[in-house]
């Protein structure tokens, strides 16, 4: 409950602003990349947390998905963004039901994956299939090592050995697959409240030990 205690010391930040505005940008791009990096990590664990069987890839998927710019030399200028190019986030964060326009998707089991939540070099359809339409296989393009077999009702993607028998088992094929809503983004950021009030402080704090004035 501290935490929503937190204010924002307005007299410091005033006679920061007023008196020394690029010594108090400076600090301030100090502290907001500070809390870009408790974002990243906060919302990170949010998004894994919804996924409890996959915690870690979860966590690092997201992670390395959200890039981070700070700019602004005078104080008016100062910007702090936190954003995605990633398609995907926005599917988990609102929810989407994803469709193959054509063949079908493959949903890669947590064995295929790296720590980062991305698919093996070894399994990446990217490297090893000629895609047909948006994310699509046609399985009549599989590499030789490579097969589409059912197993209990389901499709299910193969890469077989020498001896042509099932070495692993890396993918389940899909005509559809349906992301439920994971908010972690925005909503992370909102609860950030607090952390944005002390990074103010700490900045307009800085400014005045640094100019030799007494804080309040």
């Amino acid at each position: 409950m501290a935490d929503l205690e937190v204010k924002i010391h307005s007299d410091n930040v005033i006679t920061a602003m007023r008196l020394f505005p690029v010594t108090f940008a400076r600090y301030m791009r100090g502290e907001l990349w500070g809390l870009g990096e408790q974002f990243w990590r906060k919302a990170g664990k949010a998004f894994g947390a919804q996924s409890p069987h996959k915690q870690r890839l979860a966590r690092f998927w997201f992670m390395d998905r959200i890039g981070k710019y700070l700019q602004g030399k005078y104080l008016s200028q100062v910007e702090m963004g936190l954003f995605t190019h990633s398609p995907a986030m926005e599917a988990h964060e609102q929810g989407a039901l994803i469709s193959a326009n054509s063949g079908s998707l493959a949903i890669p089991i947590a064995d295929a994956l790296d720590r980062l939540g991305r698919v093996r070099t070894r399994f990446n359809p990217g490297k090893r299939f000629k895609l047909k339409g948006e994310g699509g296989f046609d399985t009549r393009l599989l590499p030789s090592d490579t097969e589409a077999i059912p197993m209990r009702g389901k499709l299910f993607l193969v890469k077989k050995d020498s001896y042509g028998e099932v070495a692993e088992i890396y993918a389940r094929l899909v005509k559809e697959t349906r992301l439920r809503a994971r908010p972690s983004f925005f909503k992370t950021w909102d609860q950030m409240g607090p952390a944005k009030a002390r990074a103010i402080n700490k900045a307009a704090e800085r400014t005045l030990r640094k100019m030799g004035l007494s804080t309040r």
